[in-house]
C-alpha cells in the first residue's frame, strides 16, 4: 500500500461499518428484551433515547428484533467479506460485490423495517438525517472499495505470480536434468556406433531445456512491464506453457526413442557377428580363444559368451530404467569385437604374407618348367606340378595344402594354420629349388660344364633321378649323379683328324642352337651386364635368380643376419664373374632391402655376401631381392 500507514479506504471502510456494528449490537440486545441500561450503558442510551427520532426507532426495534438482527447480521457480513476481499485476498470484483450487497441489504433495512418512523409525525430533519445514513453508509461502502489501489495491488499480485512461475520453471528444469542423468546419463560412449540416436537424443534433450530457457526470459522480461493488466495476462499465459512442461514425460519420451536405436544398433551389430577375411570368408568367431570368445560388461555386471551379446544386451535394454549402464555394456561389447578385428587382421597379415609366397613359389615353378624343352619340361611337370610321385609333392597337392590351410584359419584354429603353410612354403621353395636347378643344368650344359652341385631340398634326388633320361635326352649327354653332384658327360666324336672330340650339346640339333640364339637377345637390359657373348641373357638370369635362391636359404637356416653363399657350393655356370657380378650390381641398387652386397671369385675361397637392410627381416629381404630381379627381367 506504497508507503501509506493508514490507507483512505480503509478508514472509509472502517467508517461505514460503525452504524452497521451499532445496529448489529441493539438487534442482539432487542431479541433477548435487554436494554442498555440492563448492561450498565444507561448513561450512553438515556440522551440518545432522549431524541424523539431514536426512541421510536428503538421501539421498531422491540417490535421486530428477529428481522432486523437477520438484516444487520447479513449486512455486517457482507461488509466483513468486502474488507477481507479488499485487505486479505485483494481481489477488486469480490470487493465491489460485497460492497453493492452490504448497500442494498441496508437499504432494505431502513426502507423496509423503518419506513412506519415516516408516518409518525417526527421531527423533519431528524427523518432525514437518520434516513440518510444508509445512503451515507454505502457511500463509504462503495467508495472504499472505489478508492483502493488496486493497480499497486494487480502488479505486486502478478509478481508474486511471475515468481512462481520462473520457481516452477527452474523446479522443472532441475527436474528434467536430474531424470535425464538417471535414466539416459552420458551418450559419448556410443558417439561411433549409434550416431543417428546419440544426435536425436540430444536434440530432443536441448529442445527441452531451450523451451524452458524460452519462458524464463520471457517471465524476466514481464518483471520490467508497468502494466498491471499485461504483466497479469502474460503471467496467466506463462503459467499455462509452464503447467504443460512434464520432465518426466519428456525424458521417458527420449528414452524410448534412444532405446529403439541402441536395439536396432544391438541386433545389427551383434545378431550375427562376421568378421570378414581377405579370402572373402568369415572367420569363425565362437572358436576364438577364451579371453575373445567371452566378453565381460562390467556395466551390467556379467560375463557373456560371443554369441549371446546381443540376446543379453536386448533383454536389459528393454527391462531396464537406466539406459546409461546399457549403451556403455554395448559400447564395451564393440571395443571388444574391435580388438578381435585387431587379433584376427594380425594372424591374417603373418598368414597373408607366407601364402602370398607360396603362391609366388606355384607361380615361378609353372613358369621354371614352361622354359624346359621337352621331354625333360613334359616329365618334370608330371612330377612338380602333378605330383605323380609318391614321394614329391607337387604344386597341385601344395595348392590344396594352402586351401586347407585358409579353411583353417577362417576356422580360427591359427597354430595348424600357421604349421600347414609354414609346411606349405617349405615344399613350395624346394619346388622352386629344384624347377630353378633343371634350367641351370641345361644351362651349364651348354657352358660345357661337367660338374654340377645337387641343391639341399627337399625330394630333390627323388626328381632328378625320375629326370635323369629325359635330361640326358634335352642335352644330349650321359648323366649321372654321385655324392650331392650331378656329373655330365658328354659323348666322344671324331673330329677331321680322326681325333675325338667333345660334342657340345648347343651343336648337336639345329634346335638347340636356335634354343641357344634365342636366349641371348631375351632381355637387351640384362645383356648390358652380361660380359660373356658364350652365355645368352636368359642364361645369366637363371643363373642370379639361382644365387639370390641360395642366399635366401643360408640366411633362413643361420642365425647371422648377413646372407652369405660360397662358390664351391654353386655350379660352374653360376660362379661366372658376370653372373656374380649381376647378383652384386642389382642387390646394391635396392637400398630399402639391403645394406651392402659384395663377392669374390677367387676359386675354393670365393663367396657372395649380402648384408640386408637394418630394419628388414633377413630371408624376406633377399626374397624380396629375388621376386623384385625376376620382375624386373622377365
Amino acid at each position: 500500500m506504497r508507503g501509506e500507514k493508514v490507507p483512505k479506504s480503509m478508514i472509509a471502510w472502517g467508517v461505514a461499518g460503525v452504524p452497521i456494528l451499532i445496529g448489529v449490537a441493539q438487534s442482539v440486545l432487542a431479541l433477548f428484551r435487554t436494554t442498555a441500561a440492563d448492561i450498565g450503558l444507561g448513561l450512553l442510551s438515556r440522551p440518545i433515547r432522549s431524541v424523539e427520532l431514536f426512541d421510536a426507532a428503538a421501539v421498531v426495534f422491540w417490535n421486530s428484533p428477529a428481522l432486523v438482527l437477520v438484516l444487520f447480521v447479513l449486512i455486517a457480513g457482507a461488509w466483513t467479506v468486502q474488507g477481507i476481499m479488499m485487505y486479505a485476498s485483494r481481489r477488486r470484483d469480490a470487493s465491489f460485490a460485497s460492497a453493492g450487497l452490504a448497500s442494498l441489504l441496508y437499504f432494505t433495512l431502513f426502507w423496509g423495517v423503518y419506513a412506519p418512523l415516516l408516518n409518525r409525525g417526527l421531527p423533519s430533519l431528524q427523518l432525514t438525517m437518520f434516513f440518510s445514513t444508509p445512503l451515507v453508509a454505502s457511500g463509504l461502502v462503495l467508495g472504499s472499495a472505489g478508492i483502493r489501489d488496486w493497480e499497486a495491488d494487480l502488479i505486486e499480485d502478478a509478481g508474486q505470480s511471475l515468481g512462481a512461475v520462473i520457481s516452477d520453471l527452474e523446479d522443472k528444469r532441475n527436474r528434467f536434468d536430474a531424470e535425464y542423468d538417471r535414466k539416459i546419463g552420458d551418450l559419448s560412449a556410443l558417439d561411433e556406433i549409434v550416431p543417428t540416436g546419440v544426435e536425436r537424443v540430444r536434440e530432443d534433450r536441448q529442445a527441452f531445456v531451450d523451451e524452458i530457457e524460452s519462458l524464463l526470459e520471457r517471465a524476466v522480461a514481464t518483471r520490467e512491464i508497468d502494466d498491471a493488466e499485461e504483466v497479469l495476462h502474460r503471467t496467466e499465459e506463462l503459467s499455462q506453457r509452464t503447467a504443460e512442461l512434464d520432465p518426466t514425460s519428456a525424458v521417458n519420451r527420449i528414452a524410448d526413442r534412444y532405446r529403439e536405436k541402441i536395439t536396432s544398433s544391438i541386433r545389427y551389430s551383434f545378431g550375427n557377428i562376421r568378421i570378414p577375411s581377405r579370402y572373402d570368408e568369415t572367420y569363425s568367431v565362437v572358436n576364438l580363444p577364451t579371453r575373445f570368445r567371452e566378453v565381460e560388461l562390467e556395466p551390467l555386471d556379467v560375463t557373456v559368451h560371443i554369441d549371446r551379446l546381443d540376446d543379453v544386451l536386448l533383454k536389459r535394454a528393454n527391462a531396464s530404467n537406466s539406459l546409461a549402464s546399457v549403451a556403455q555394456a554395448t559400447a564395451d561389447a564393440q571395443s571388444h569385437i574391435d580388438e578381435i578385428e585387431s587379433y584376427l587382421y594380425q594372424r591374417e597379415s603373418g598368414f597373408a604374407e607366407v601364402a602370398t609366397a607360396v603362391e609366388k613359389d606355384f607361380e615361378t615353378v609353372r613358369e621354371q618348367i614352361d622354359r624346359l624343352d621337352d621331354p625333360l619340361g613334359d616329365r618334370a611337370s608330371e612330377l612338380l606340378v602333378e605330383g605323380r610321385h609318391e614321394d614329391v609333392n607337387g604344386v597341385r597337392e601344395l595348392e590344396t595344402d594352402l586351401a586347407d590351410a585358409r579353411e583353417r584359419l577362417h576356422d580360427c584354429q591359427f597354430d595348424d594354420a600357421d604349421r600347414m603353410i609354414e609346411r606349405t612354403a617349405t615344399y613350395s621353395g624346394d619346388l622352386v629349388t629344384v624347377a630353378e636347378f633343371l634350367n641351370t643344368v641345361v644351362a651349364s650344359a651348354r657352358a660345357e660344364s661337367e660338374r654340377i652341385p645337387i641343391p639341399d631340398a627337399n625330394g630333390v634326388e627323388t626328381v632328378l633321378s625320375e629326370l635323369v633320361a629325359p635330361m640326358e635326352q634335352t642335352i644330349n649327354a650321359d648323366i649321372r649323379m654321385n655324392d650331392g653332384v650331378l656329373m655330365i658327360d658328354r659323348p666322344l666324336a671324331t673330329g677331321p683328324e680322326g681325333e675325338e672330340t667333345v660334342t657340345s650339346p648347343s651343336s648337336t640339333t639345329e634346335s638347340g642352337e636356335a634354343d641357344r640364339n634365342d636366349q641371348t637377345g631375351t632381355s637387351d637390359r640384362l645383356s648390358a651386364d652380361n660380359h660373356s657373348g658364350d652365355v645368352g641373357a636368359e642364361d645369366v638370369l637363371d643363373a642370379v635368380l639361382y644365387v639370390y635362391r641360395e642366399l635366401e636359404s643360408n640366411v633362413t637356416e643361420s642365425d647371422d643376419r648377413t646372407a652369405i653363399c660360397h662358390t664351391d657350393t654353386l655350379p660352374a655356370s653360376v660362379t661366372r664373374p658376370e653372373v656374380l657380378t649381376h647378383v652384386v650390381r642389382f642387390a646394391n641398387r635396392q637400398n630399402d632391402l639391403v645394406t651392402h652386397a659384395t663377392s669374390e671369385l677367387e676359386g675354393s675361397e670365393g663367396f657372395v655376401e649380402i648384408e640386408p637392410a637394418a630394419d628388414a627381416v633377413p630371408h624376406r629381404a633377399i626374397r624380396s631381392l629375388y621376386d623384385r630381379y625376376r620382375d624386373t627381367y622377365t
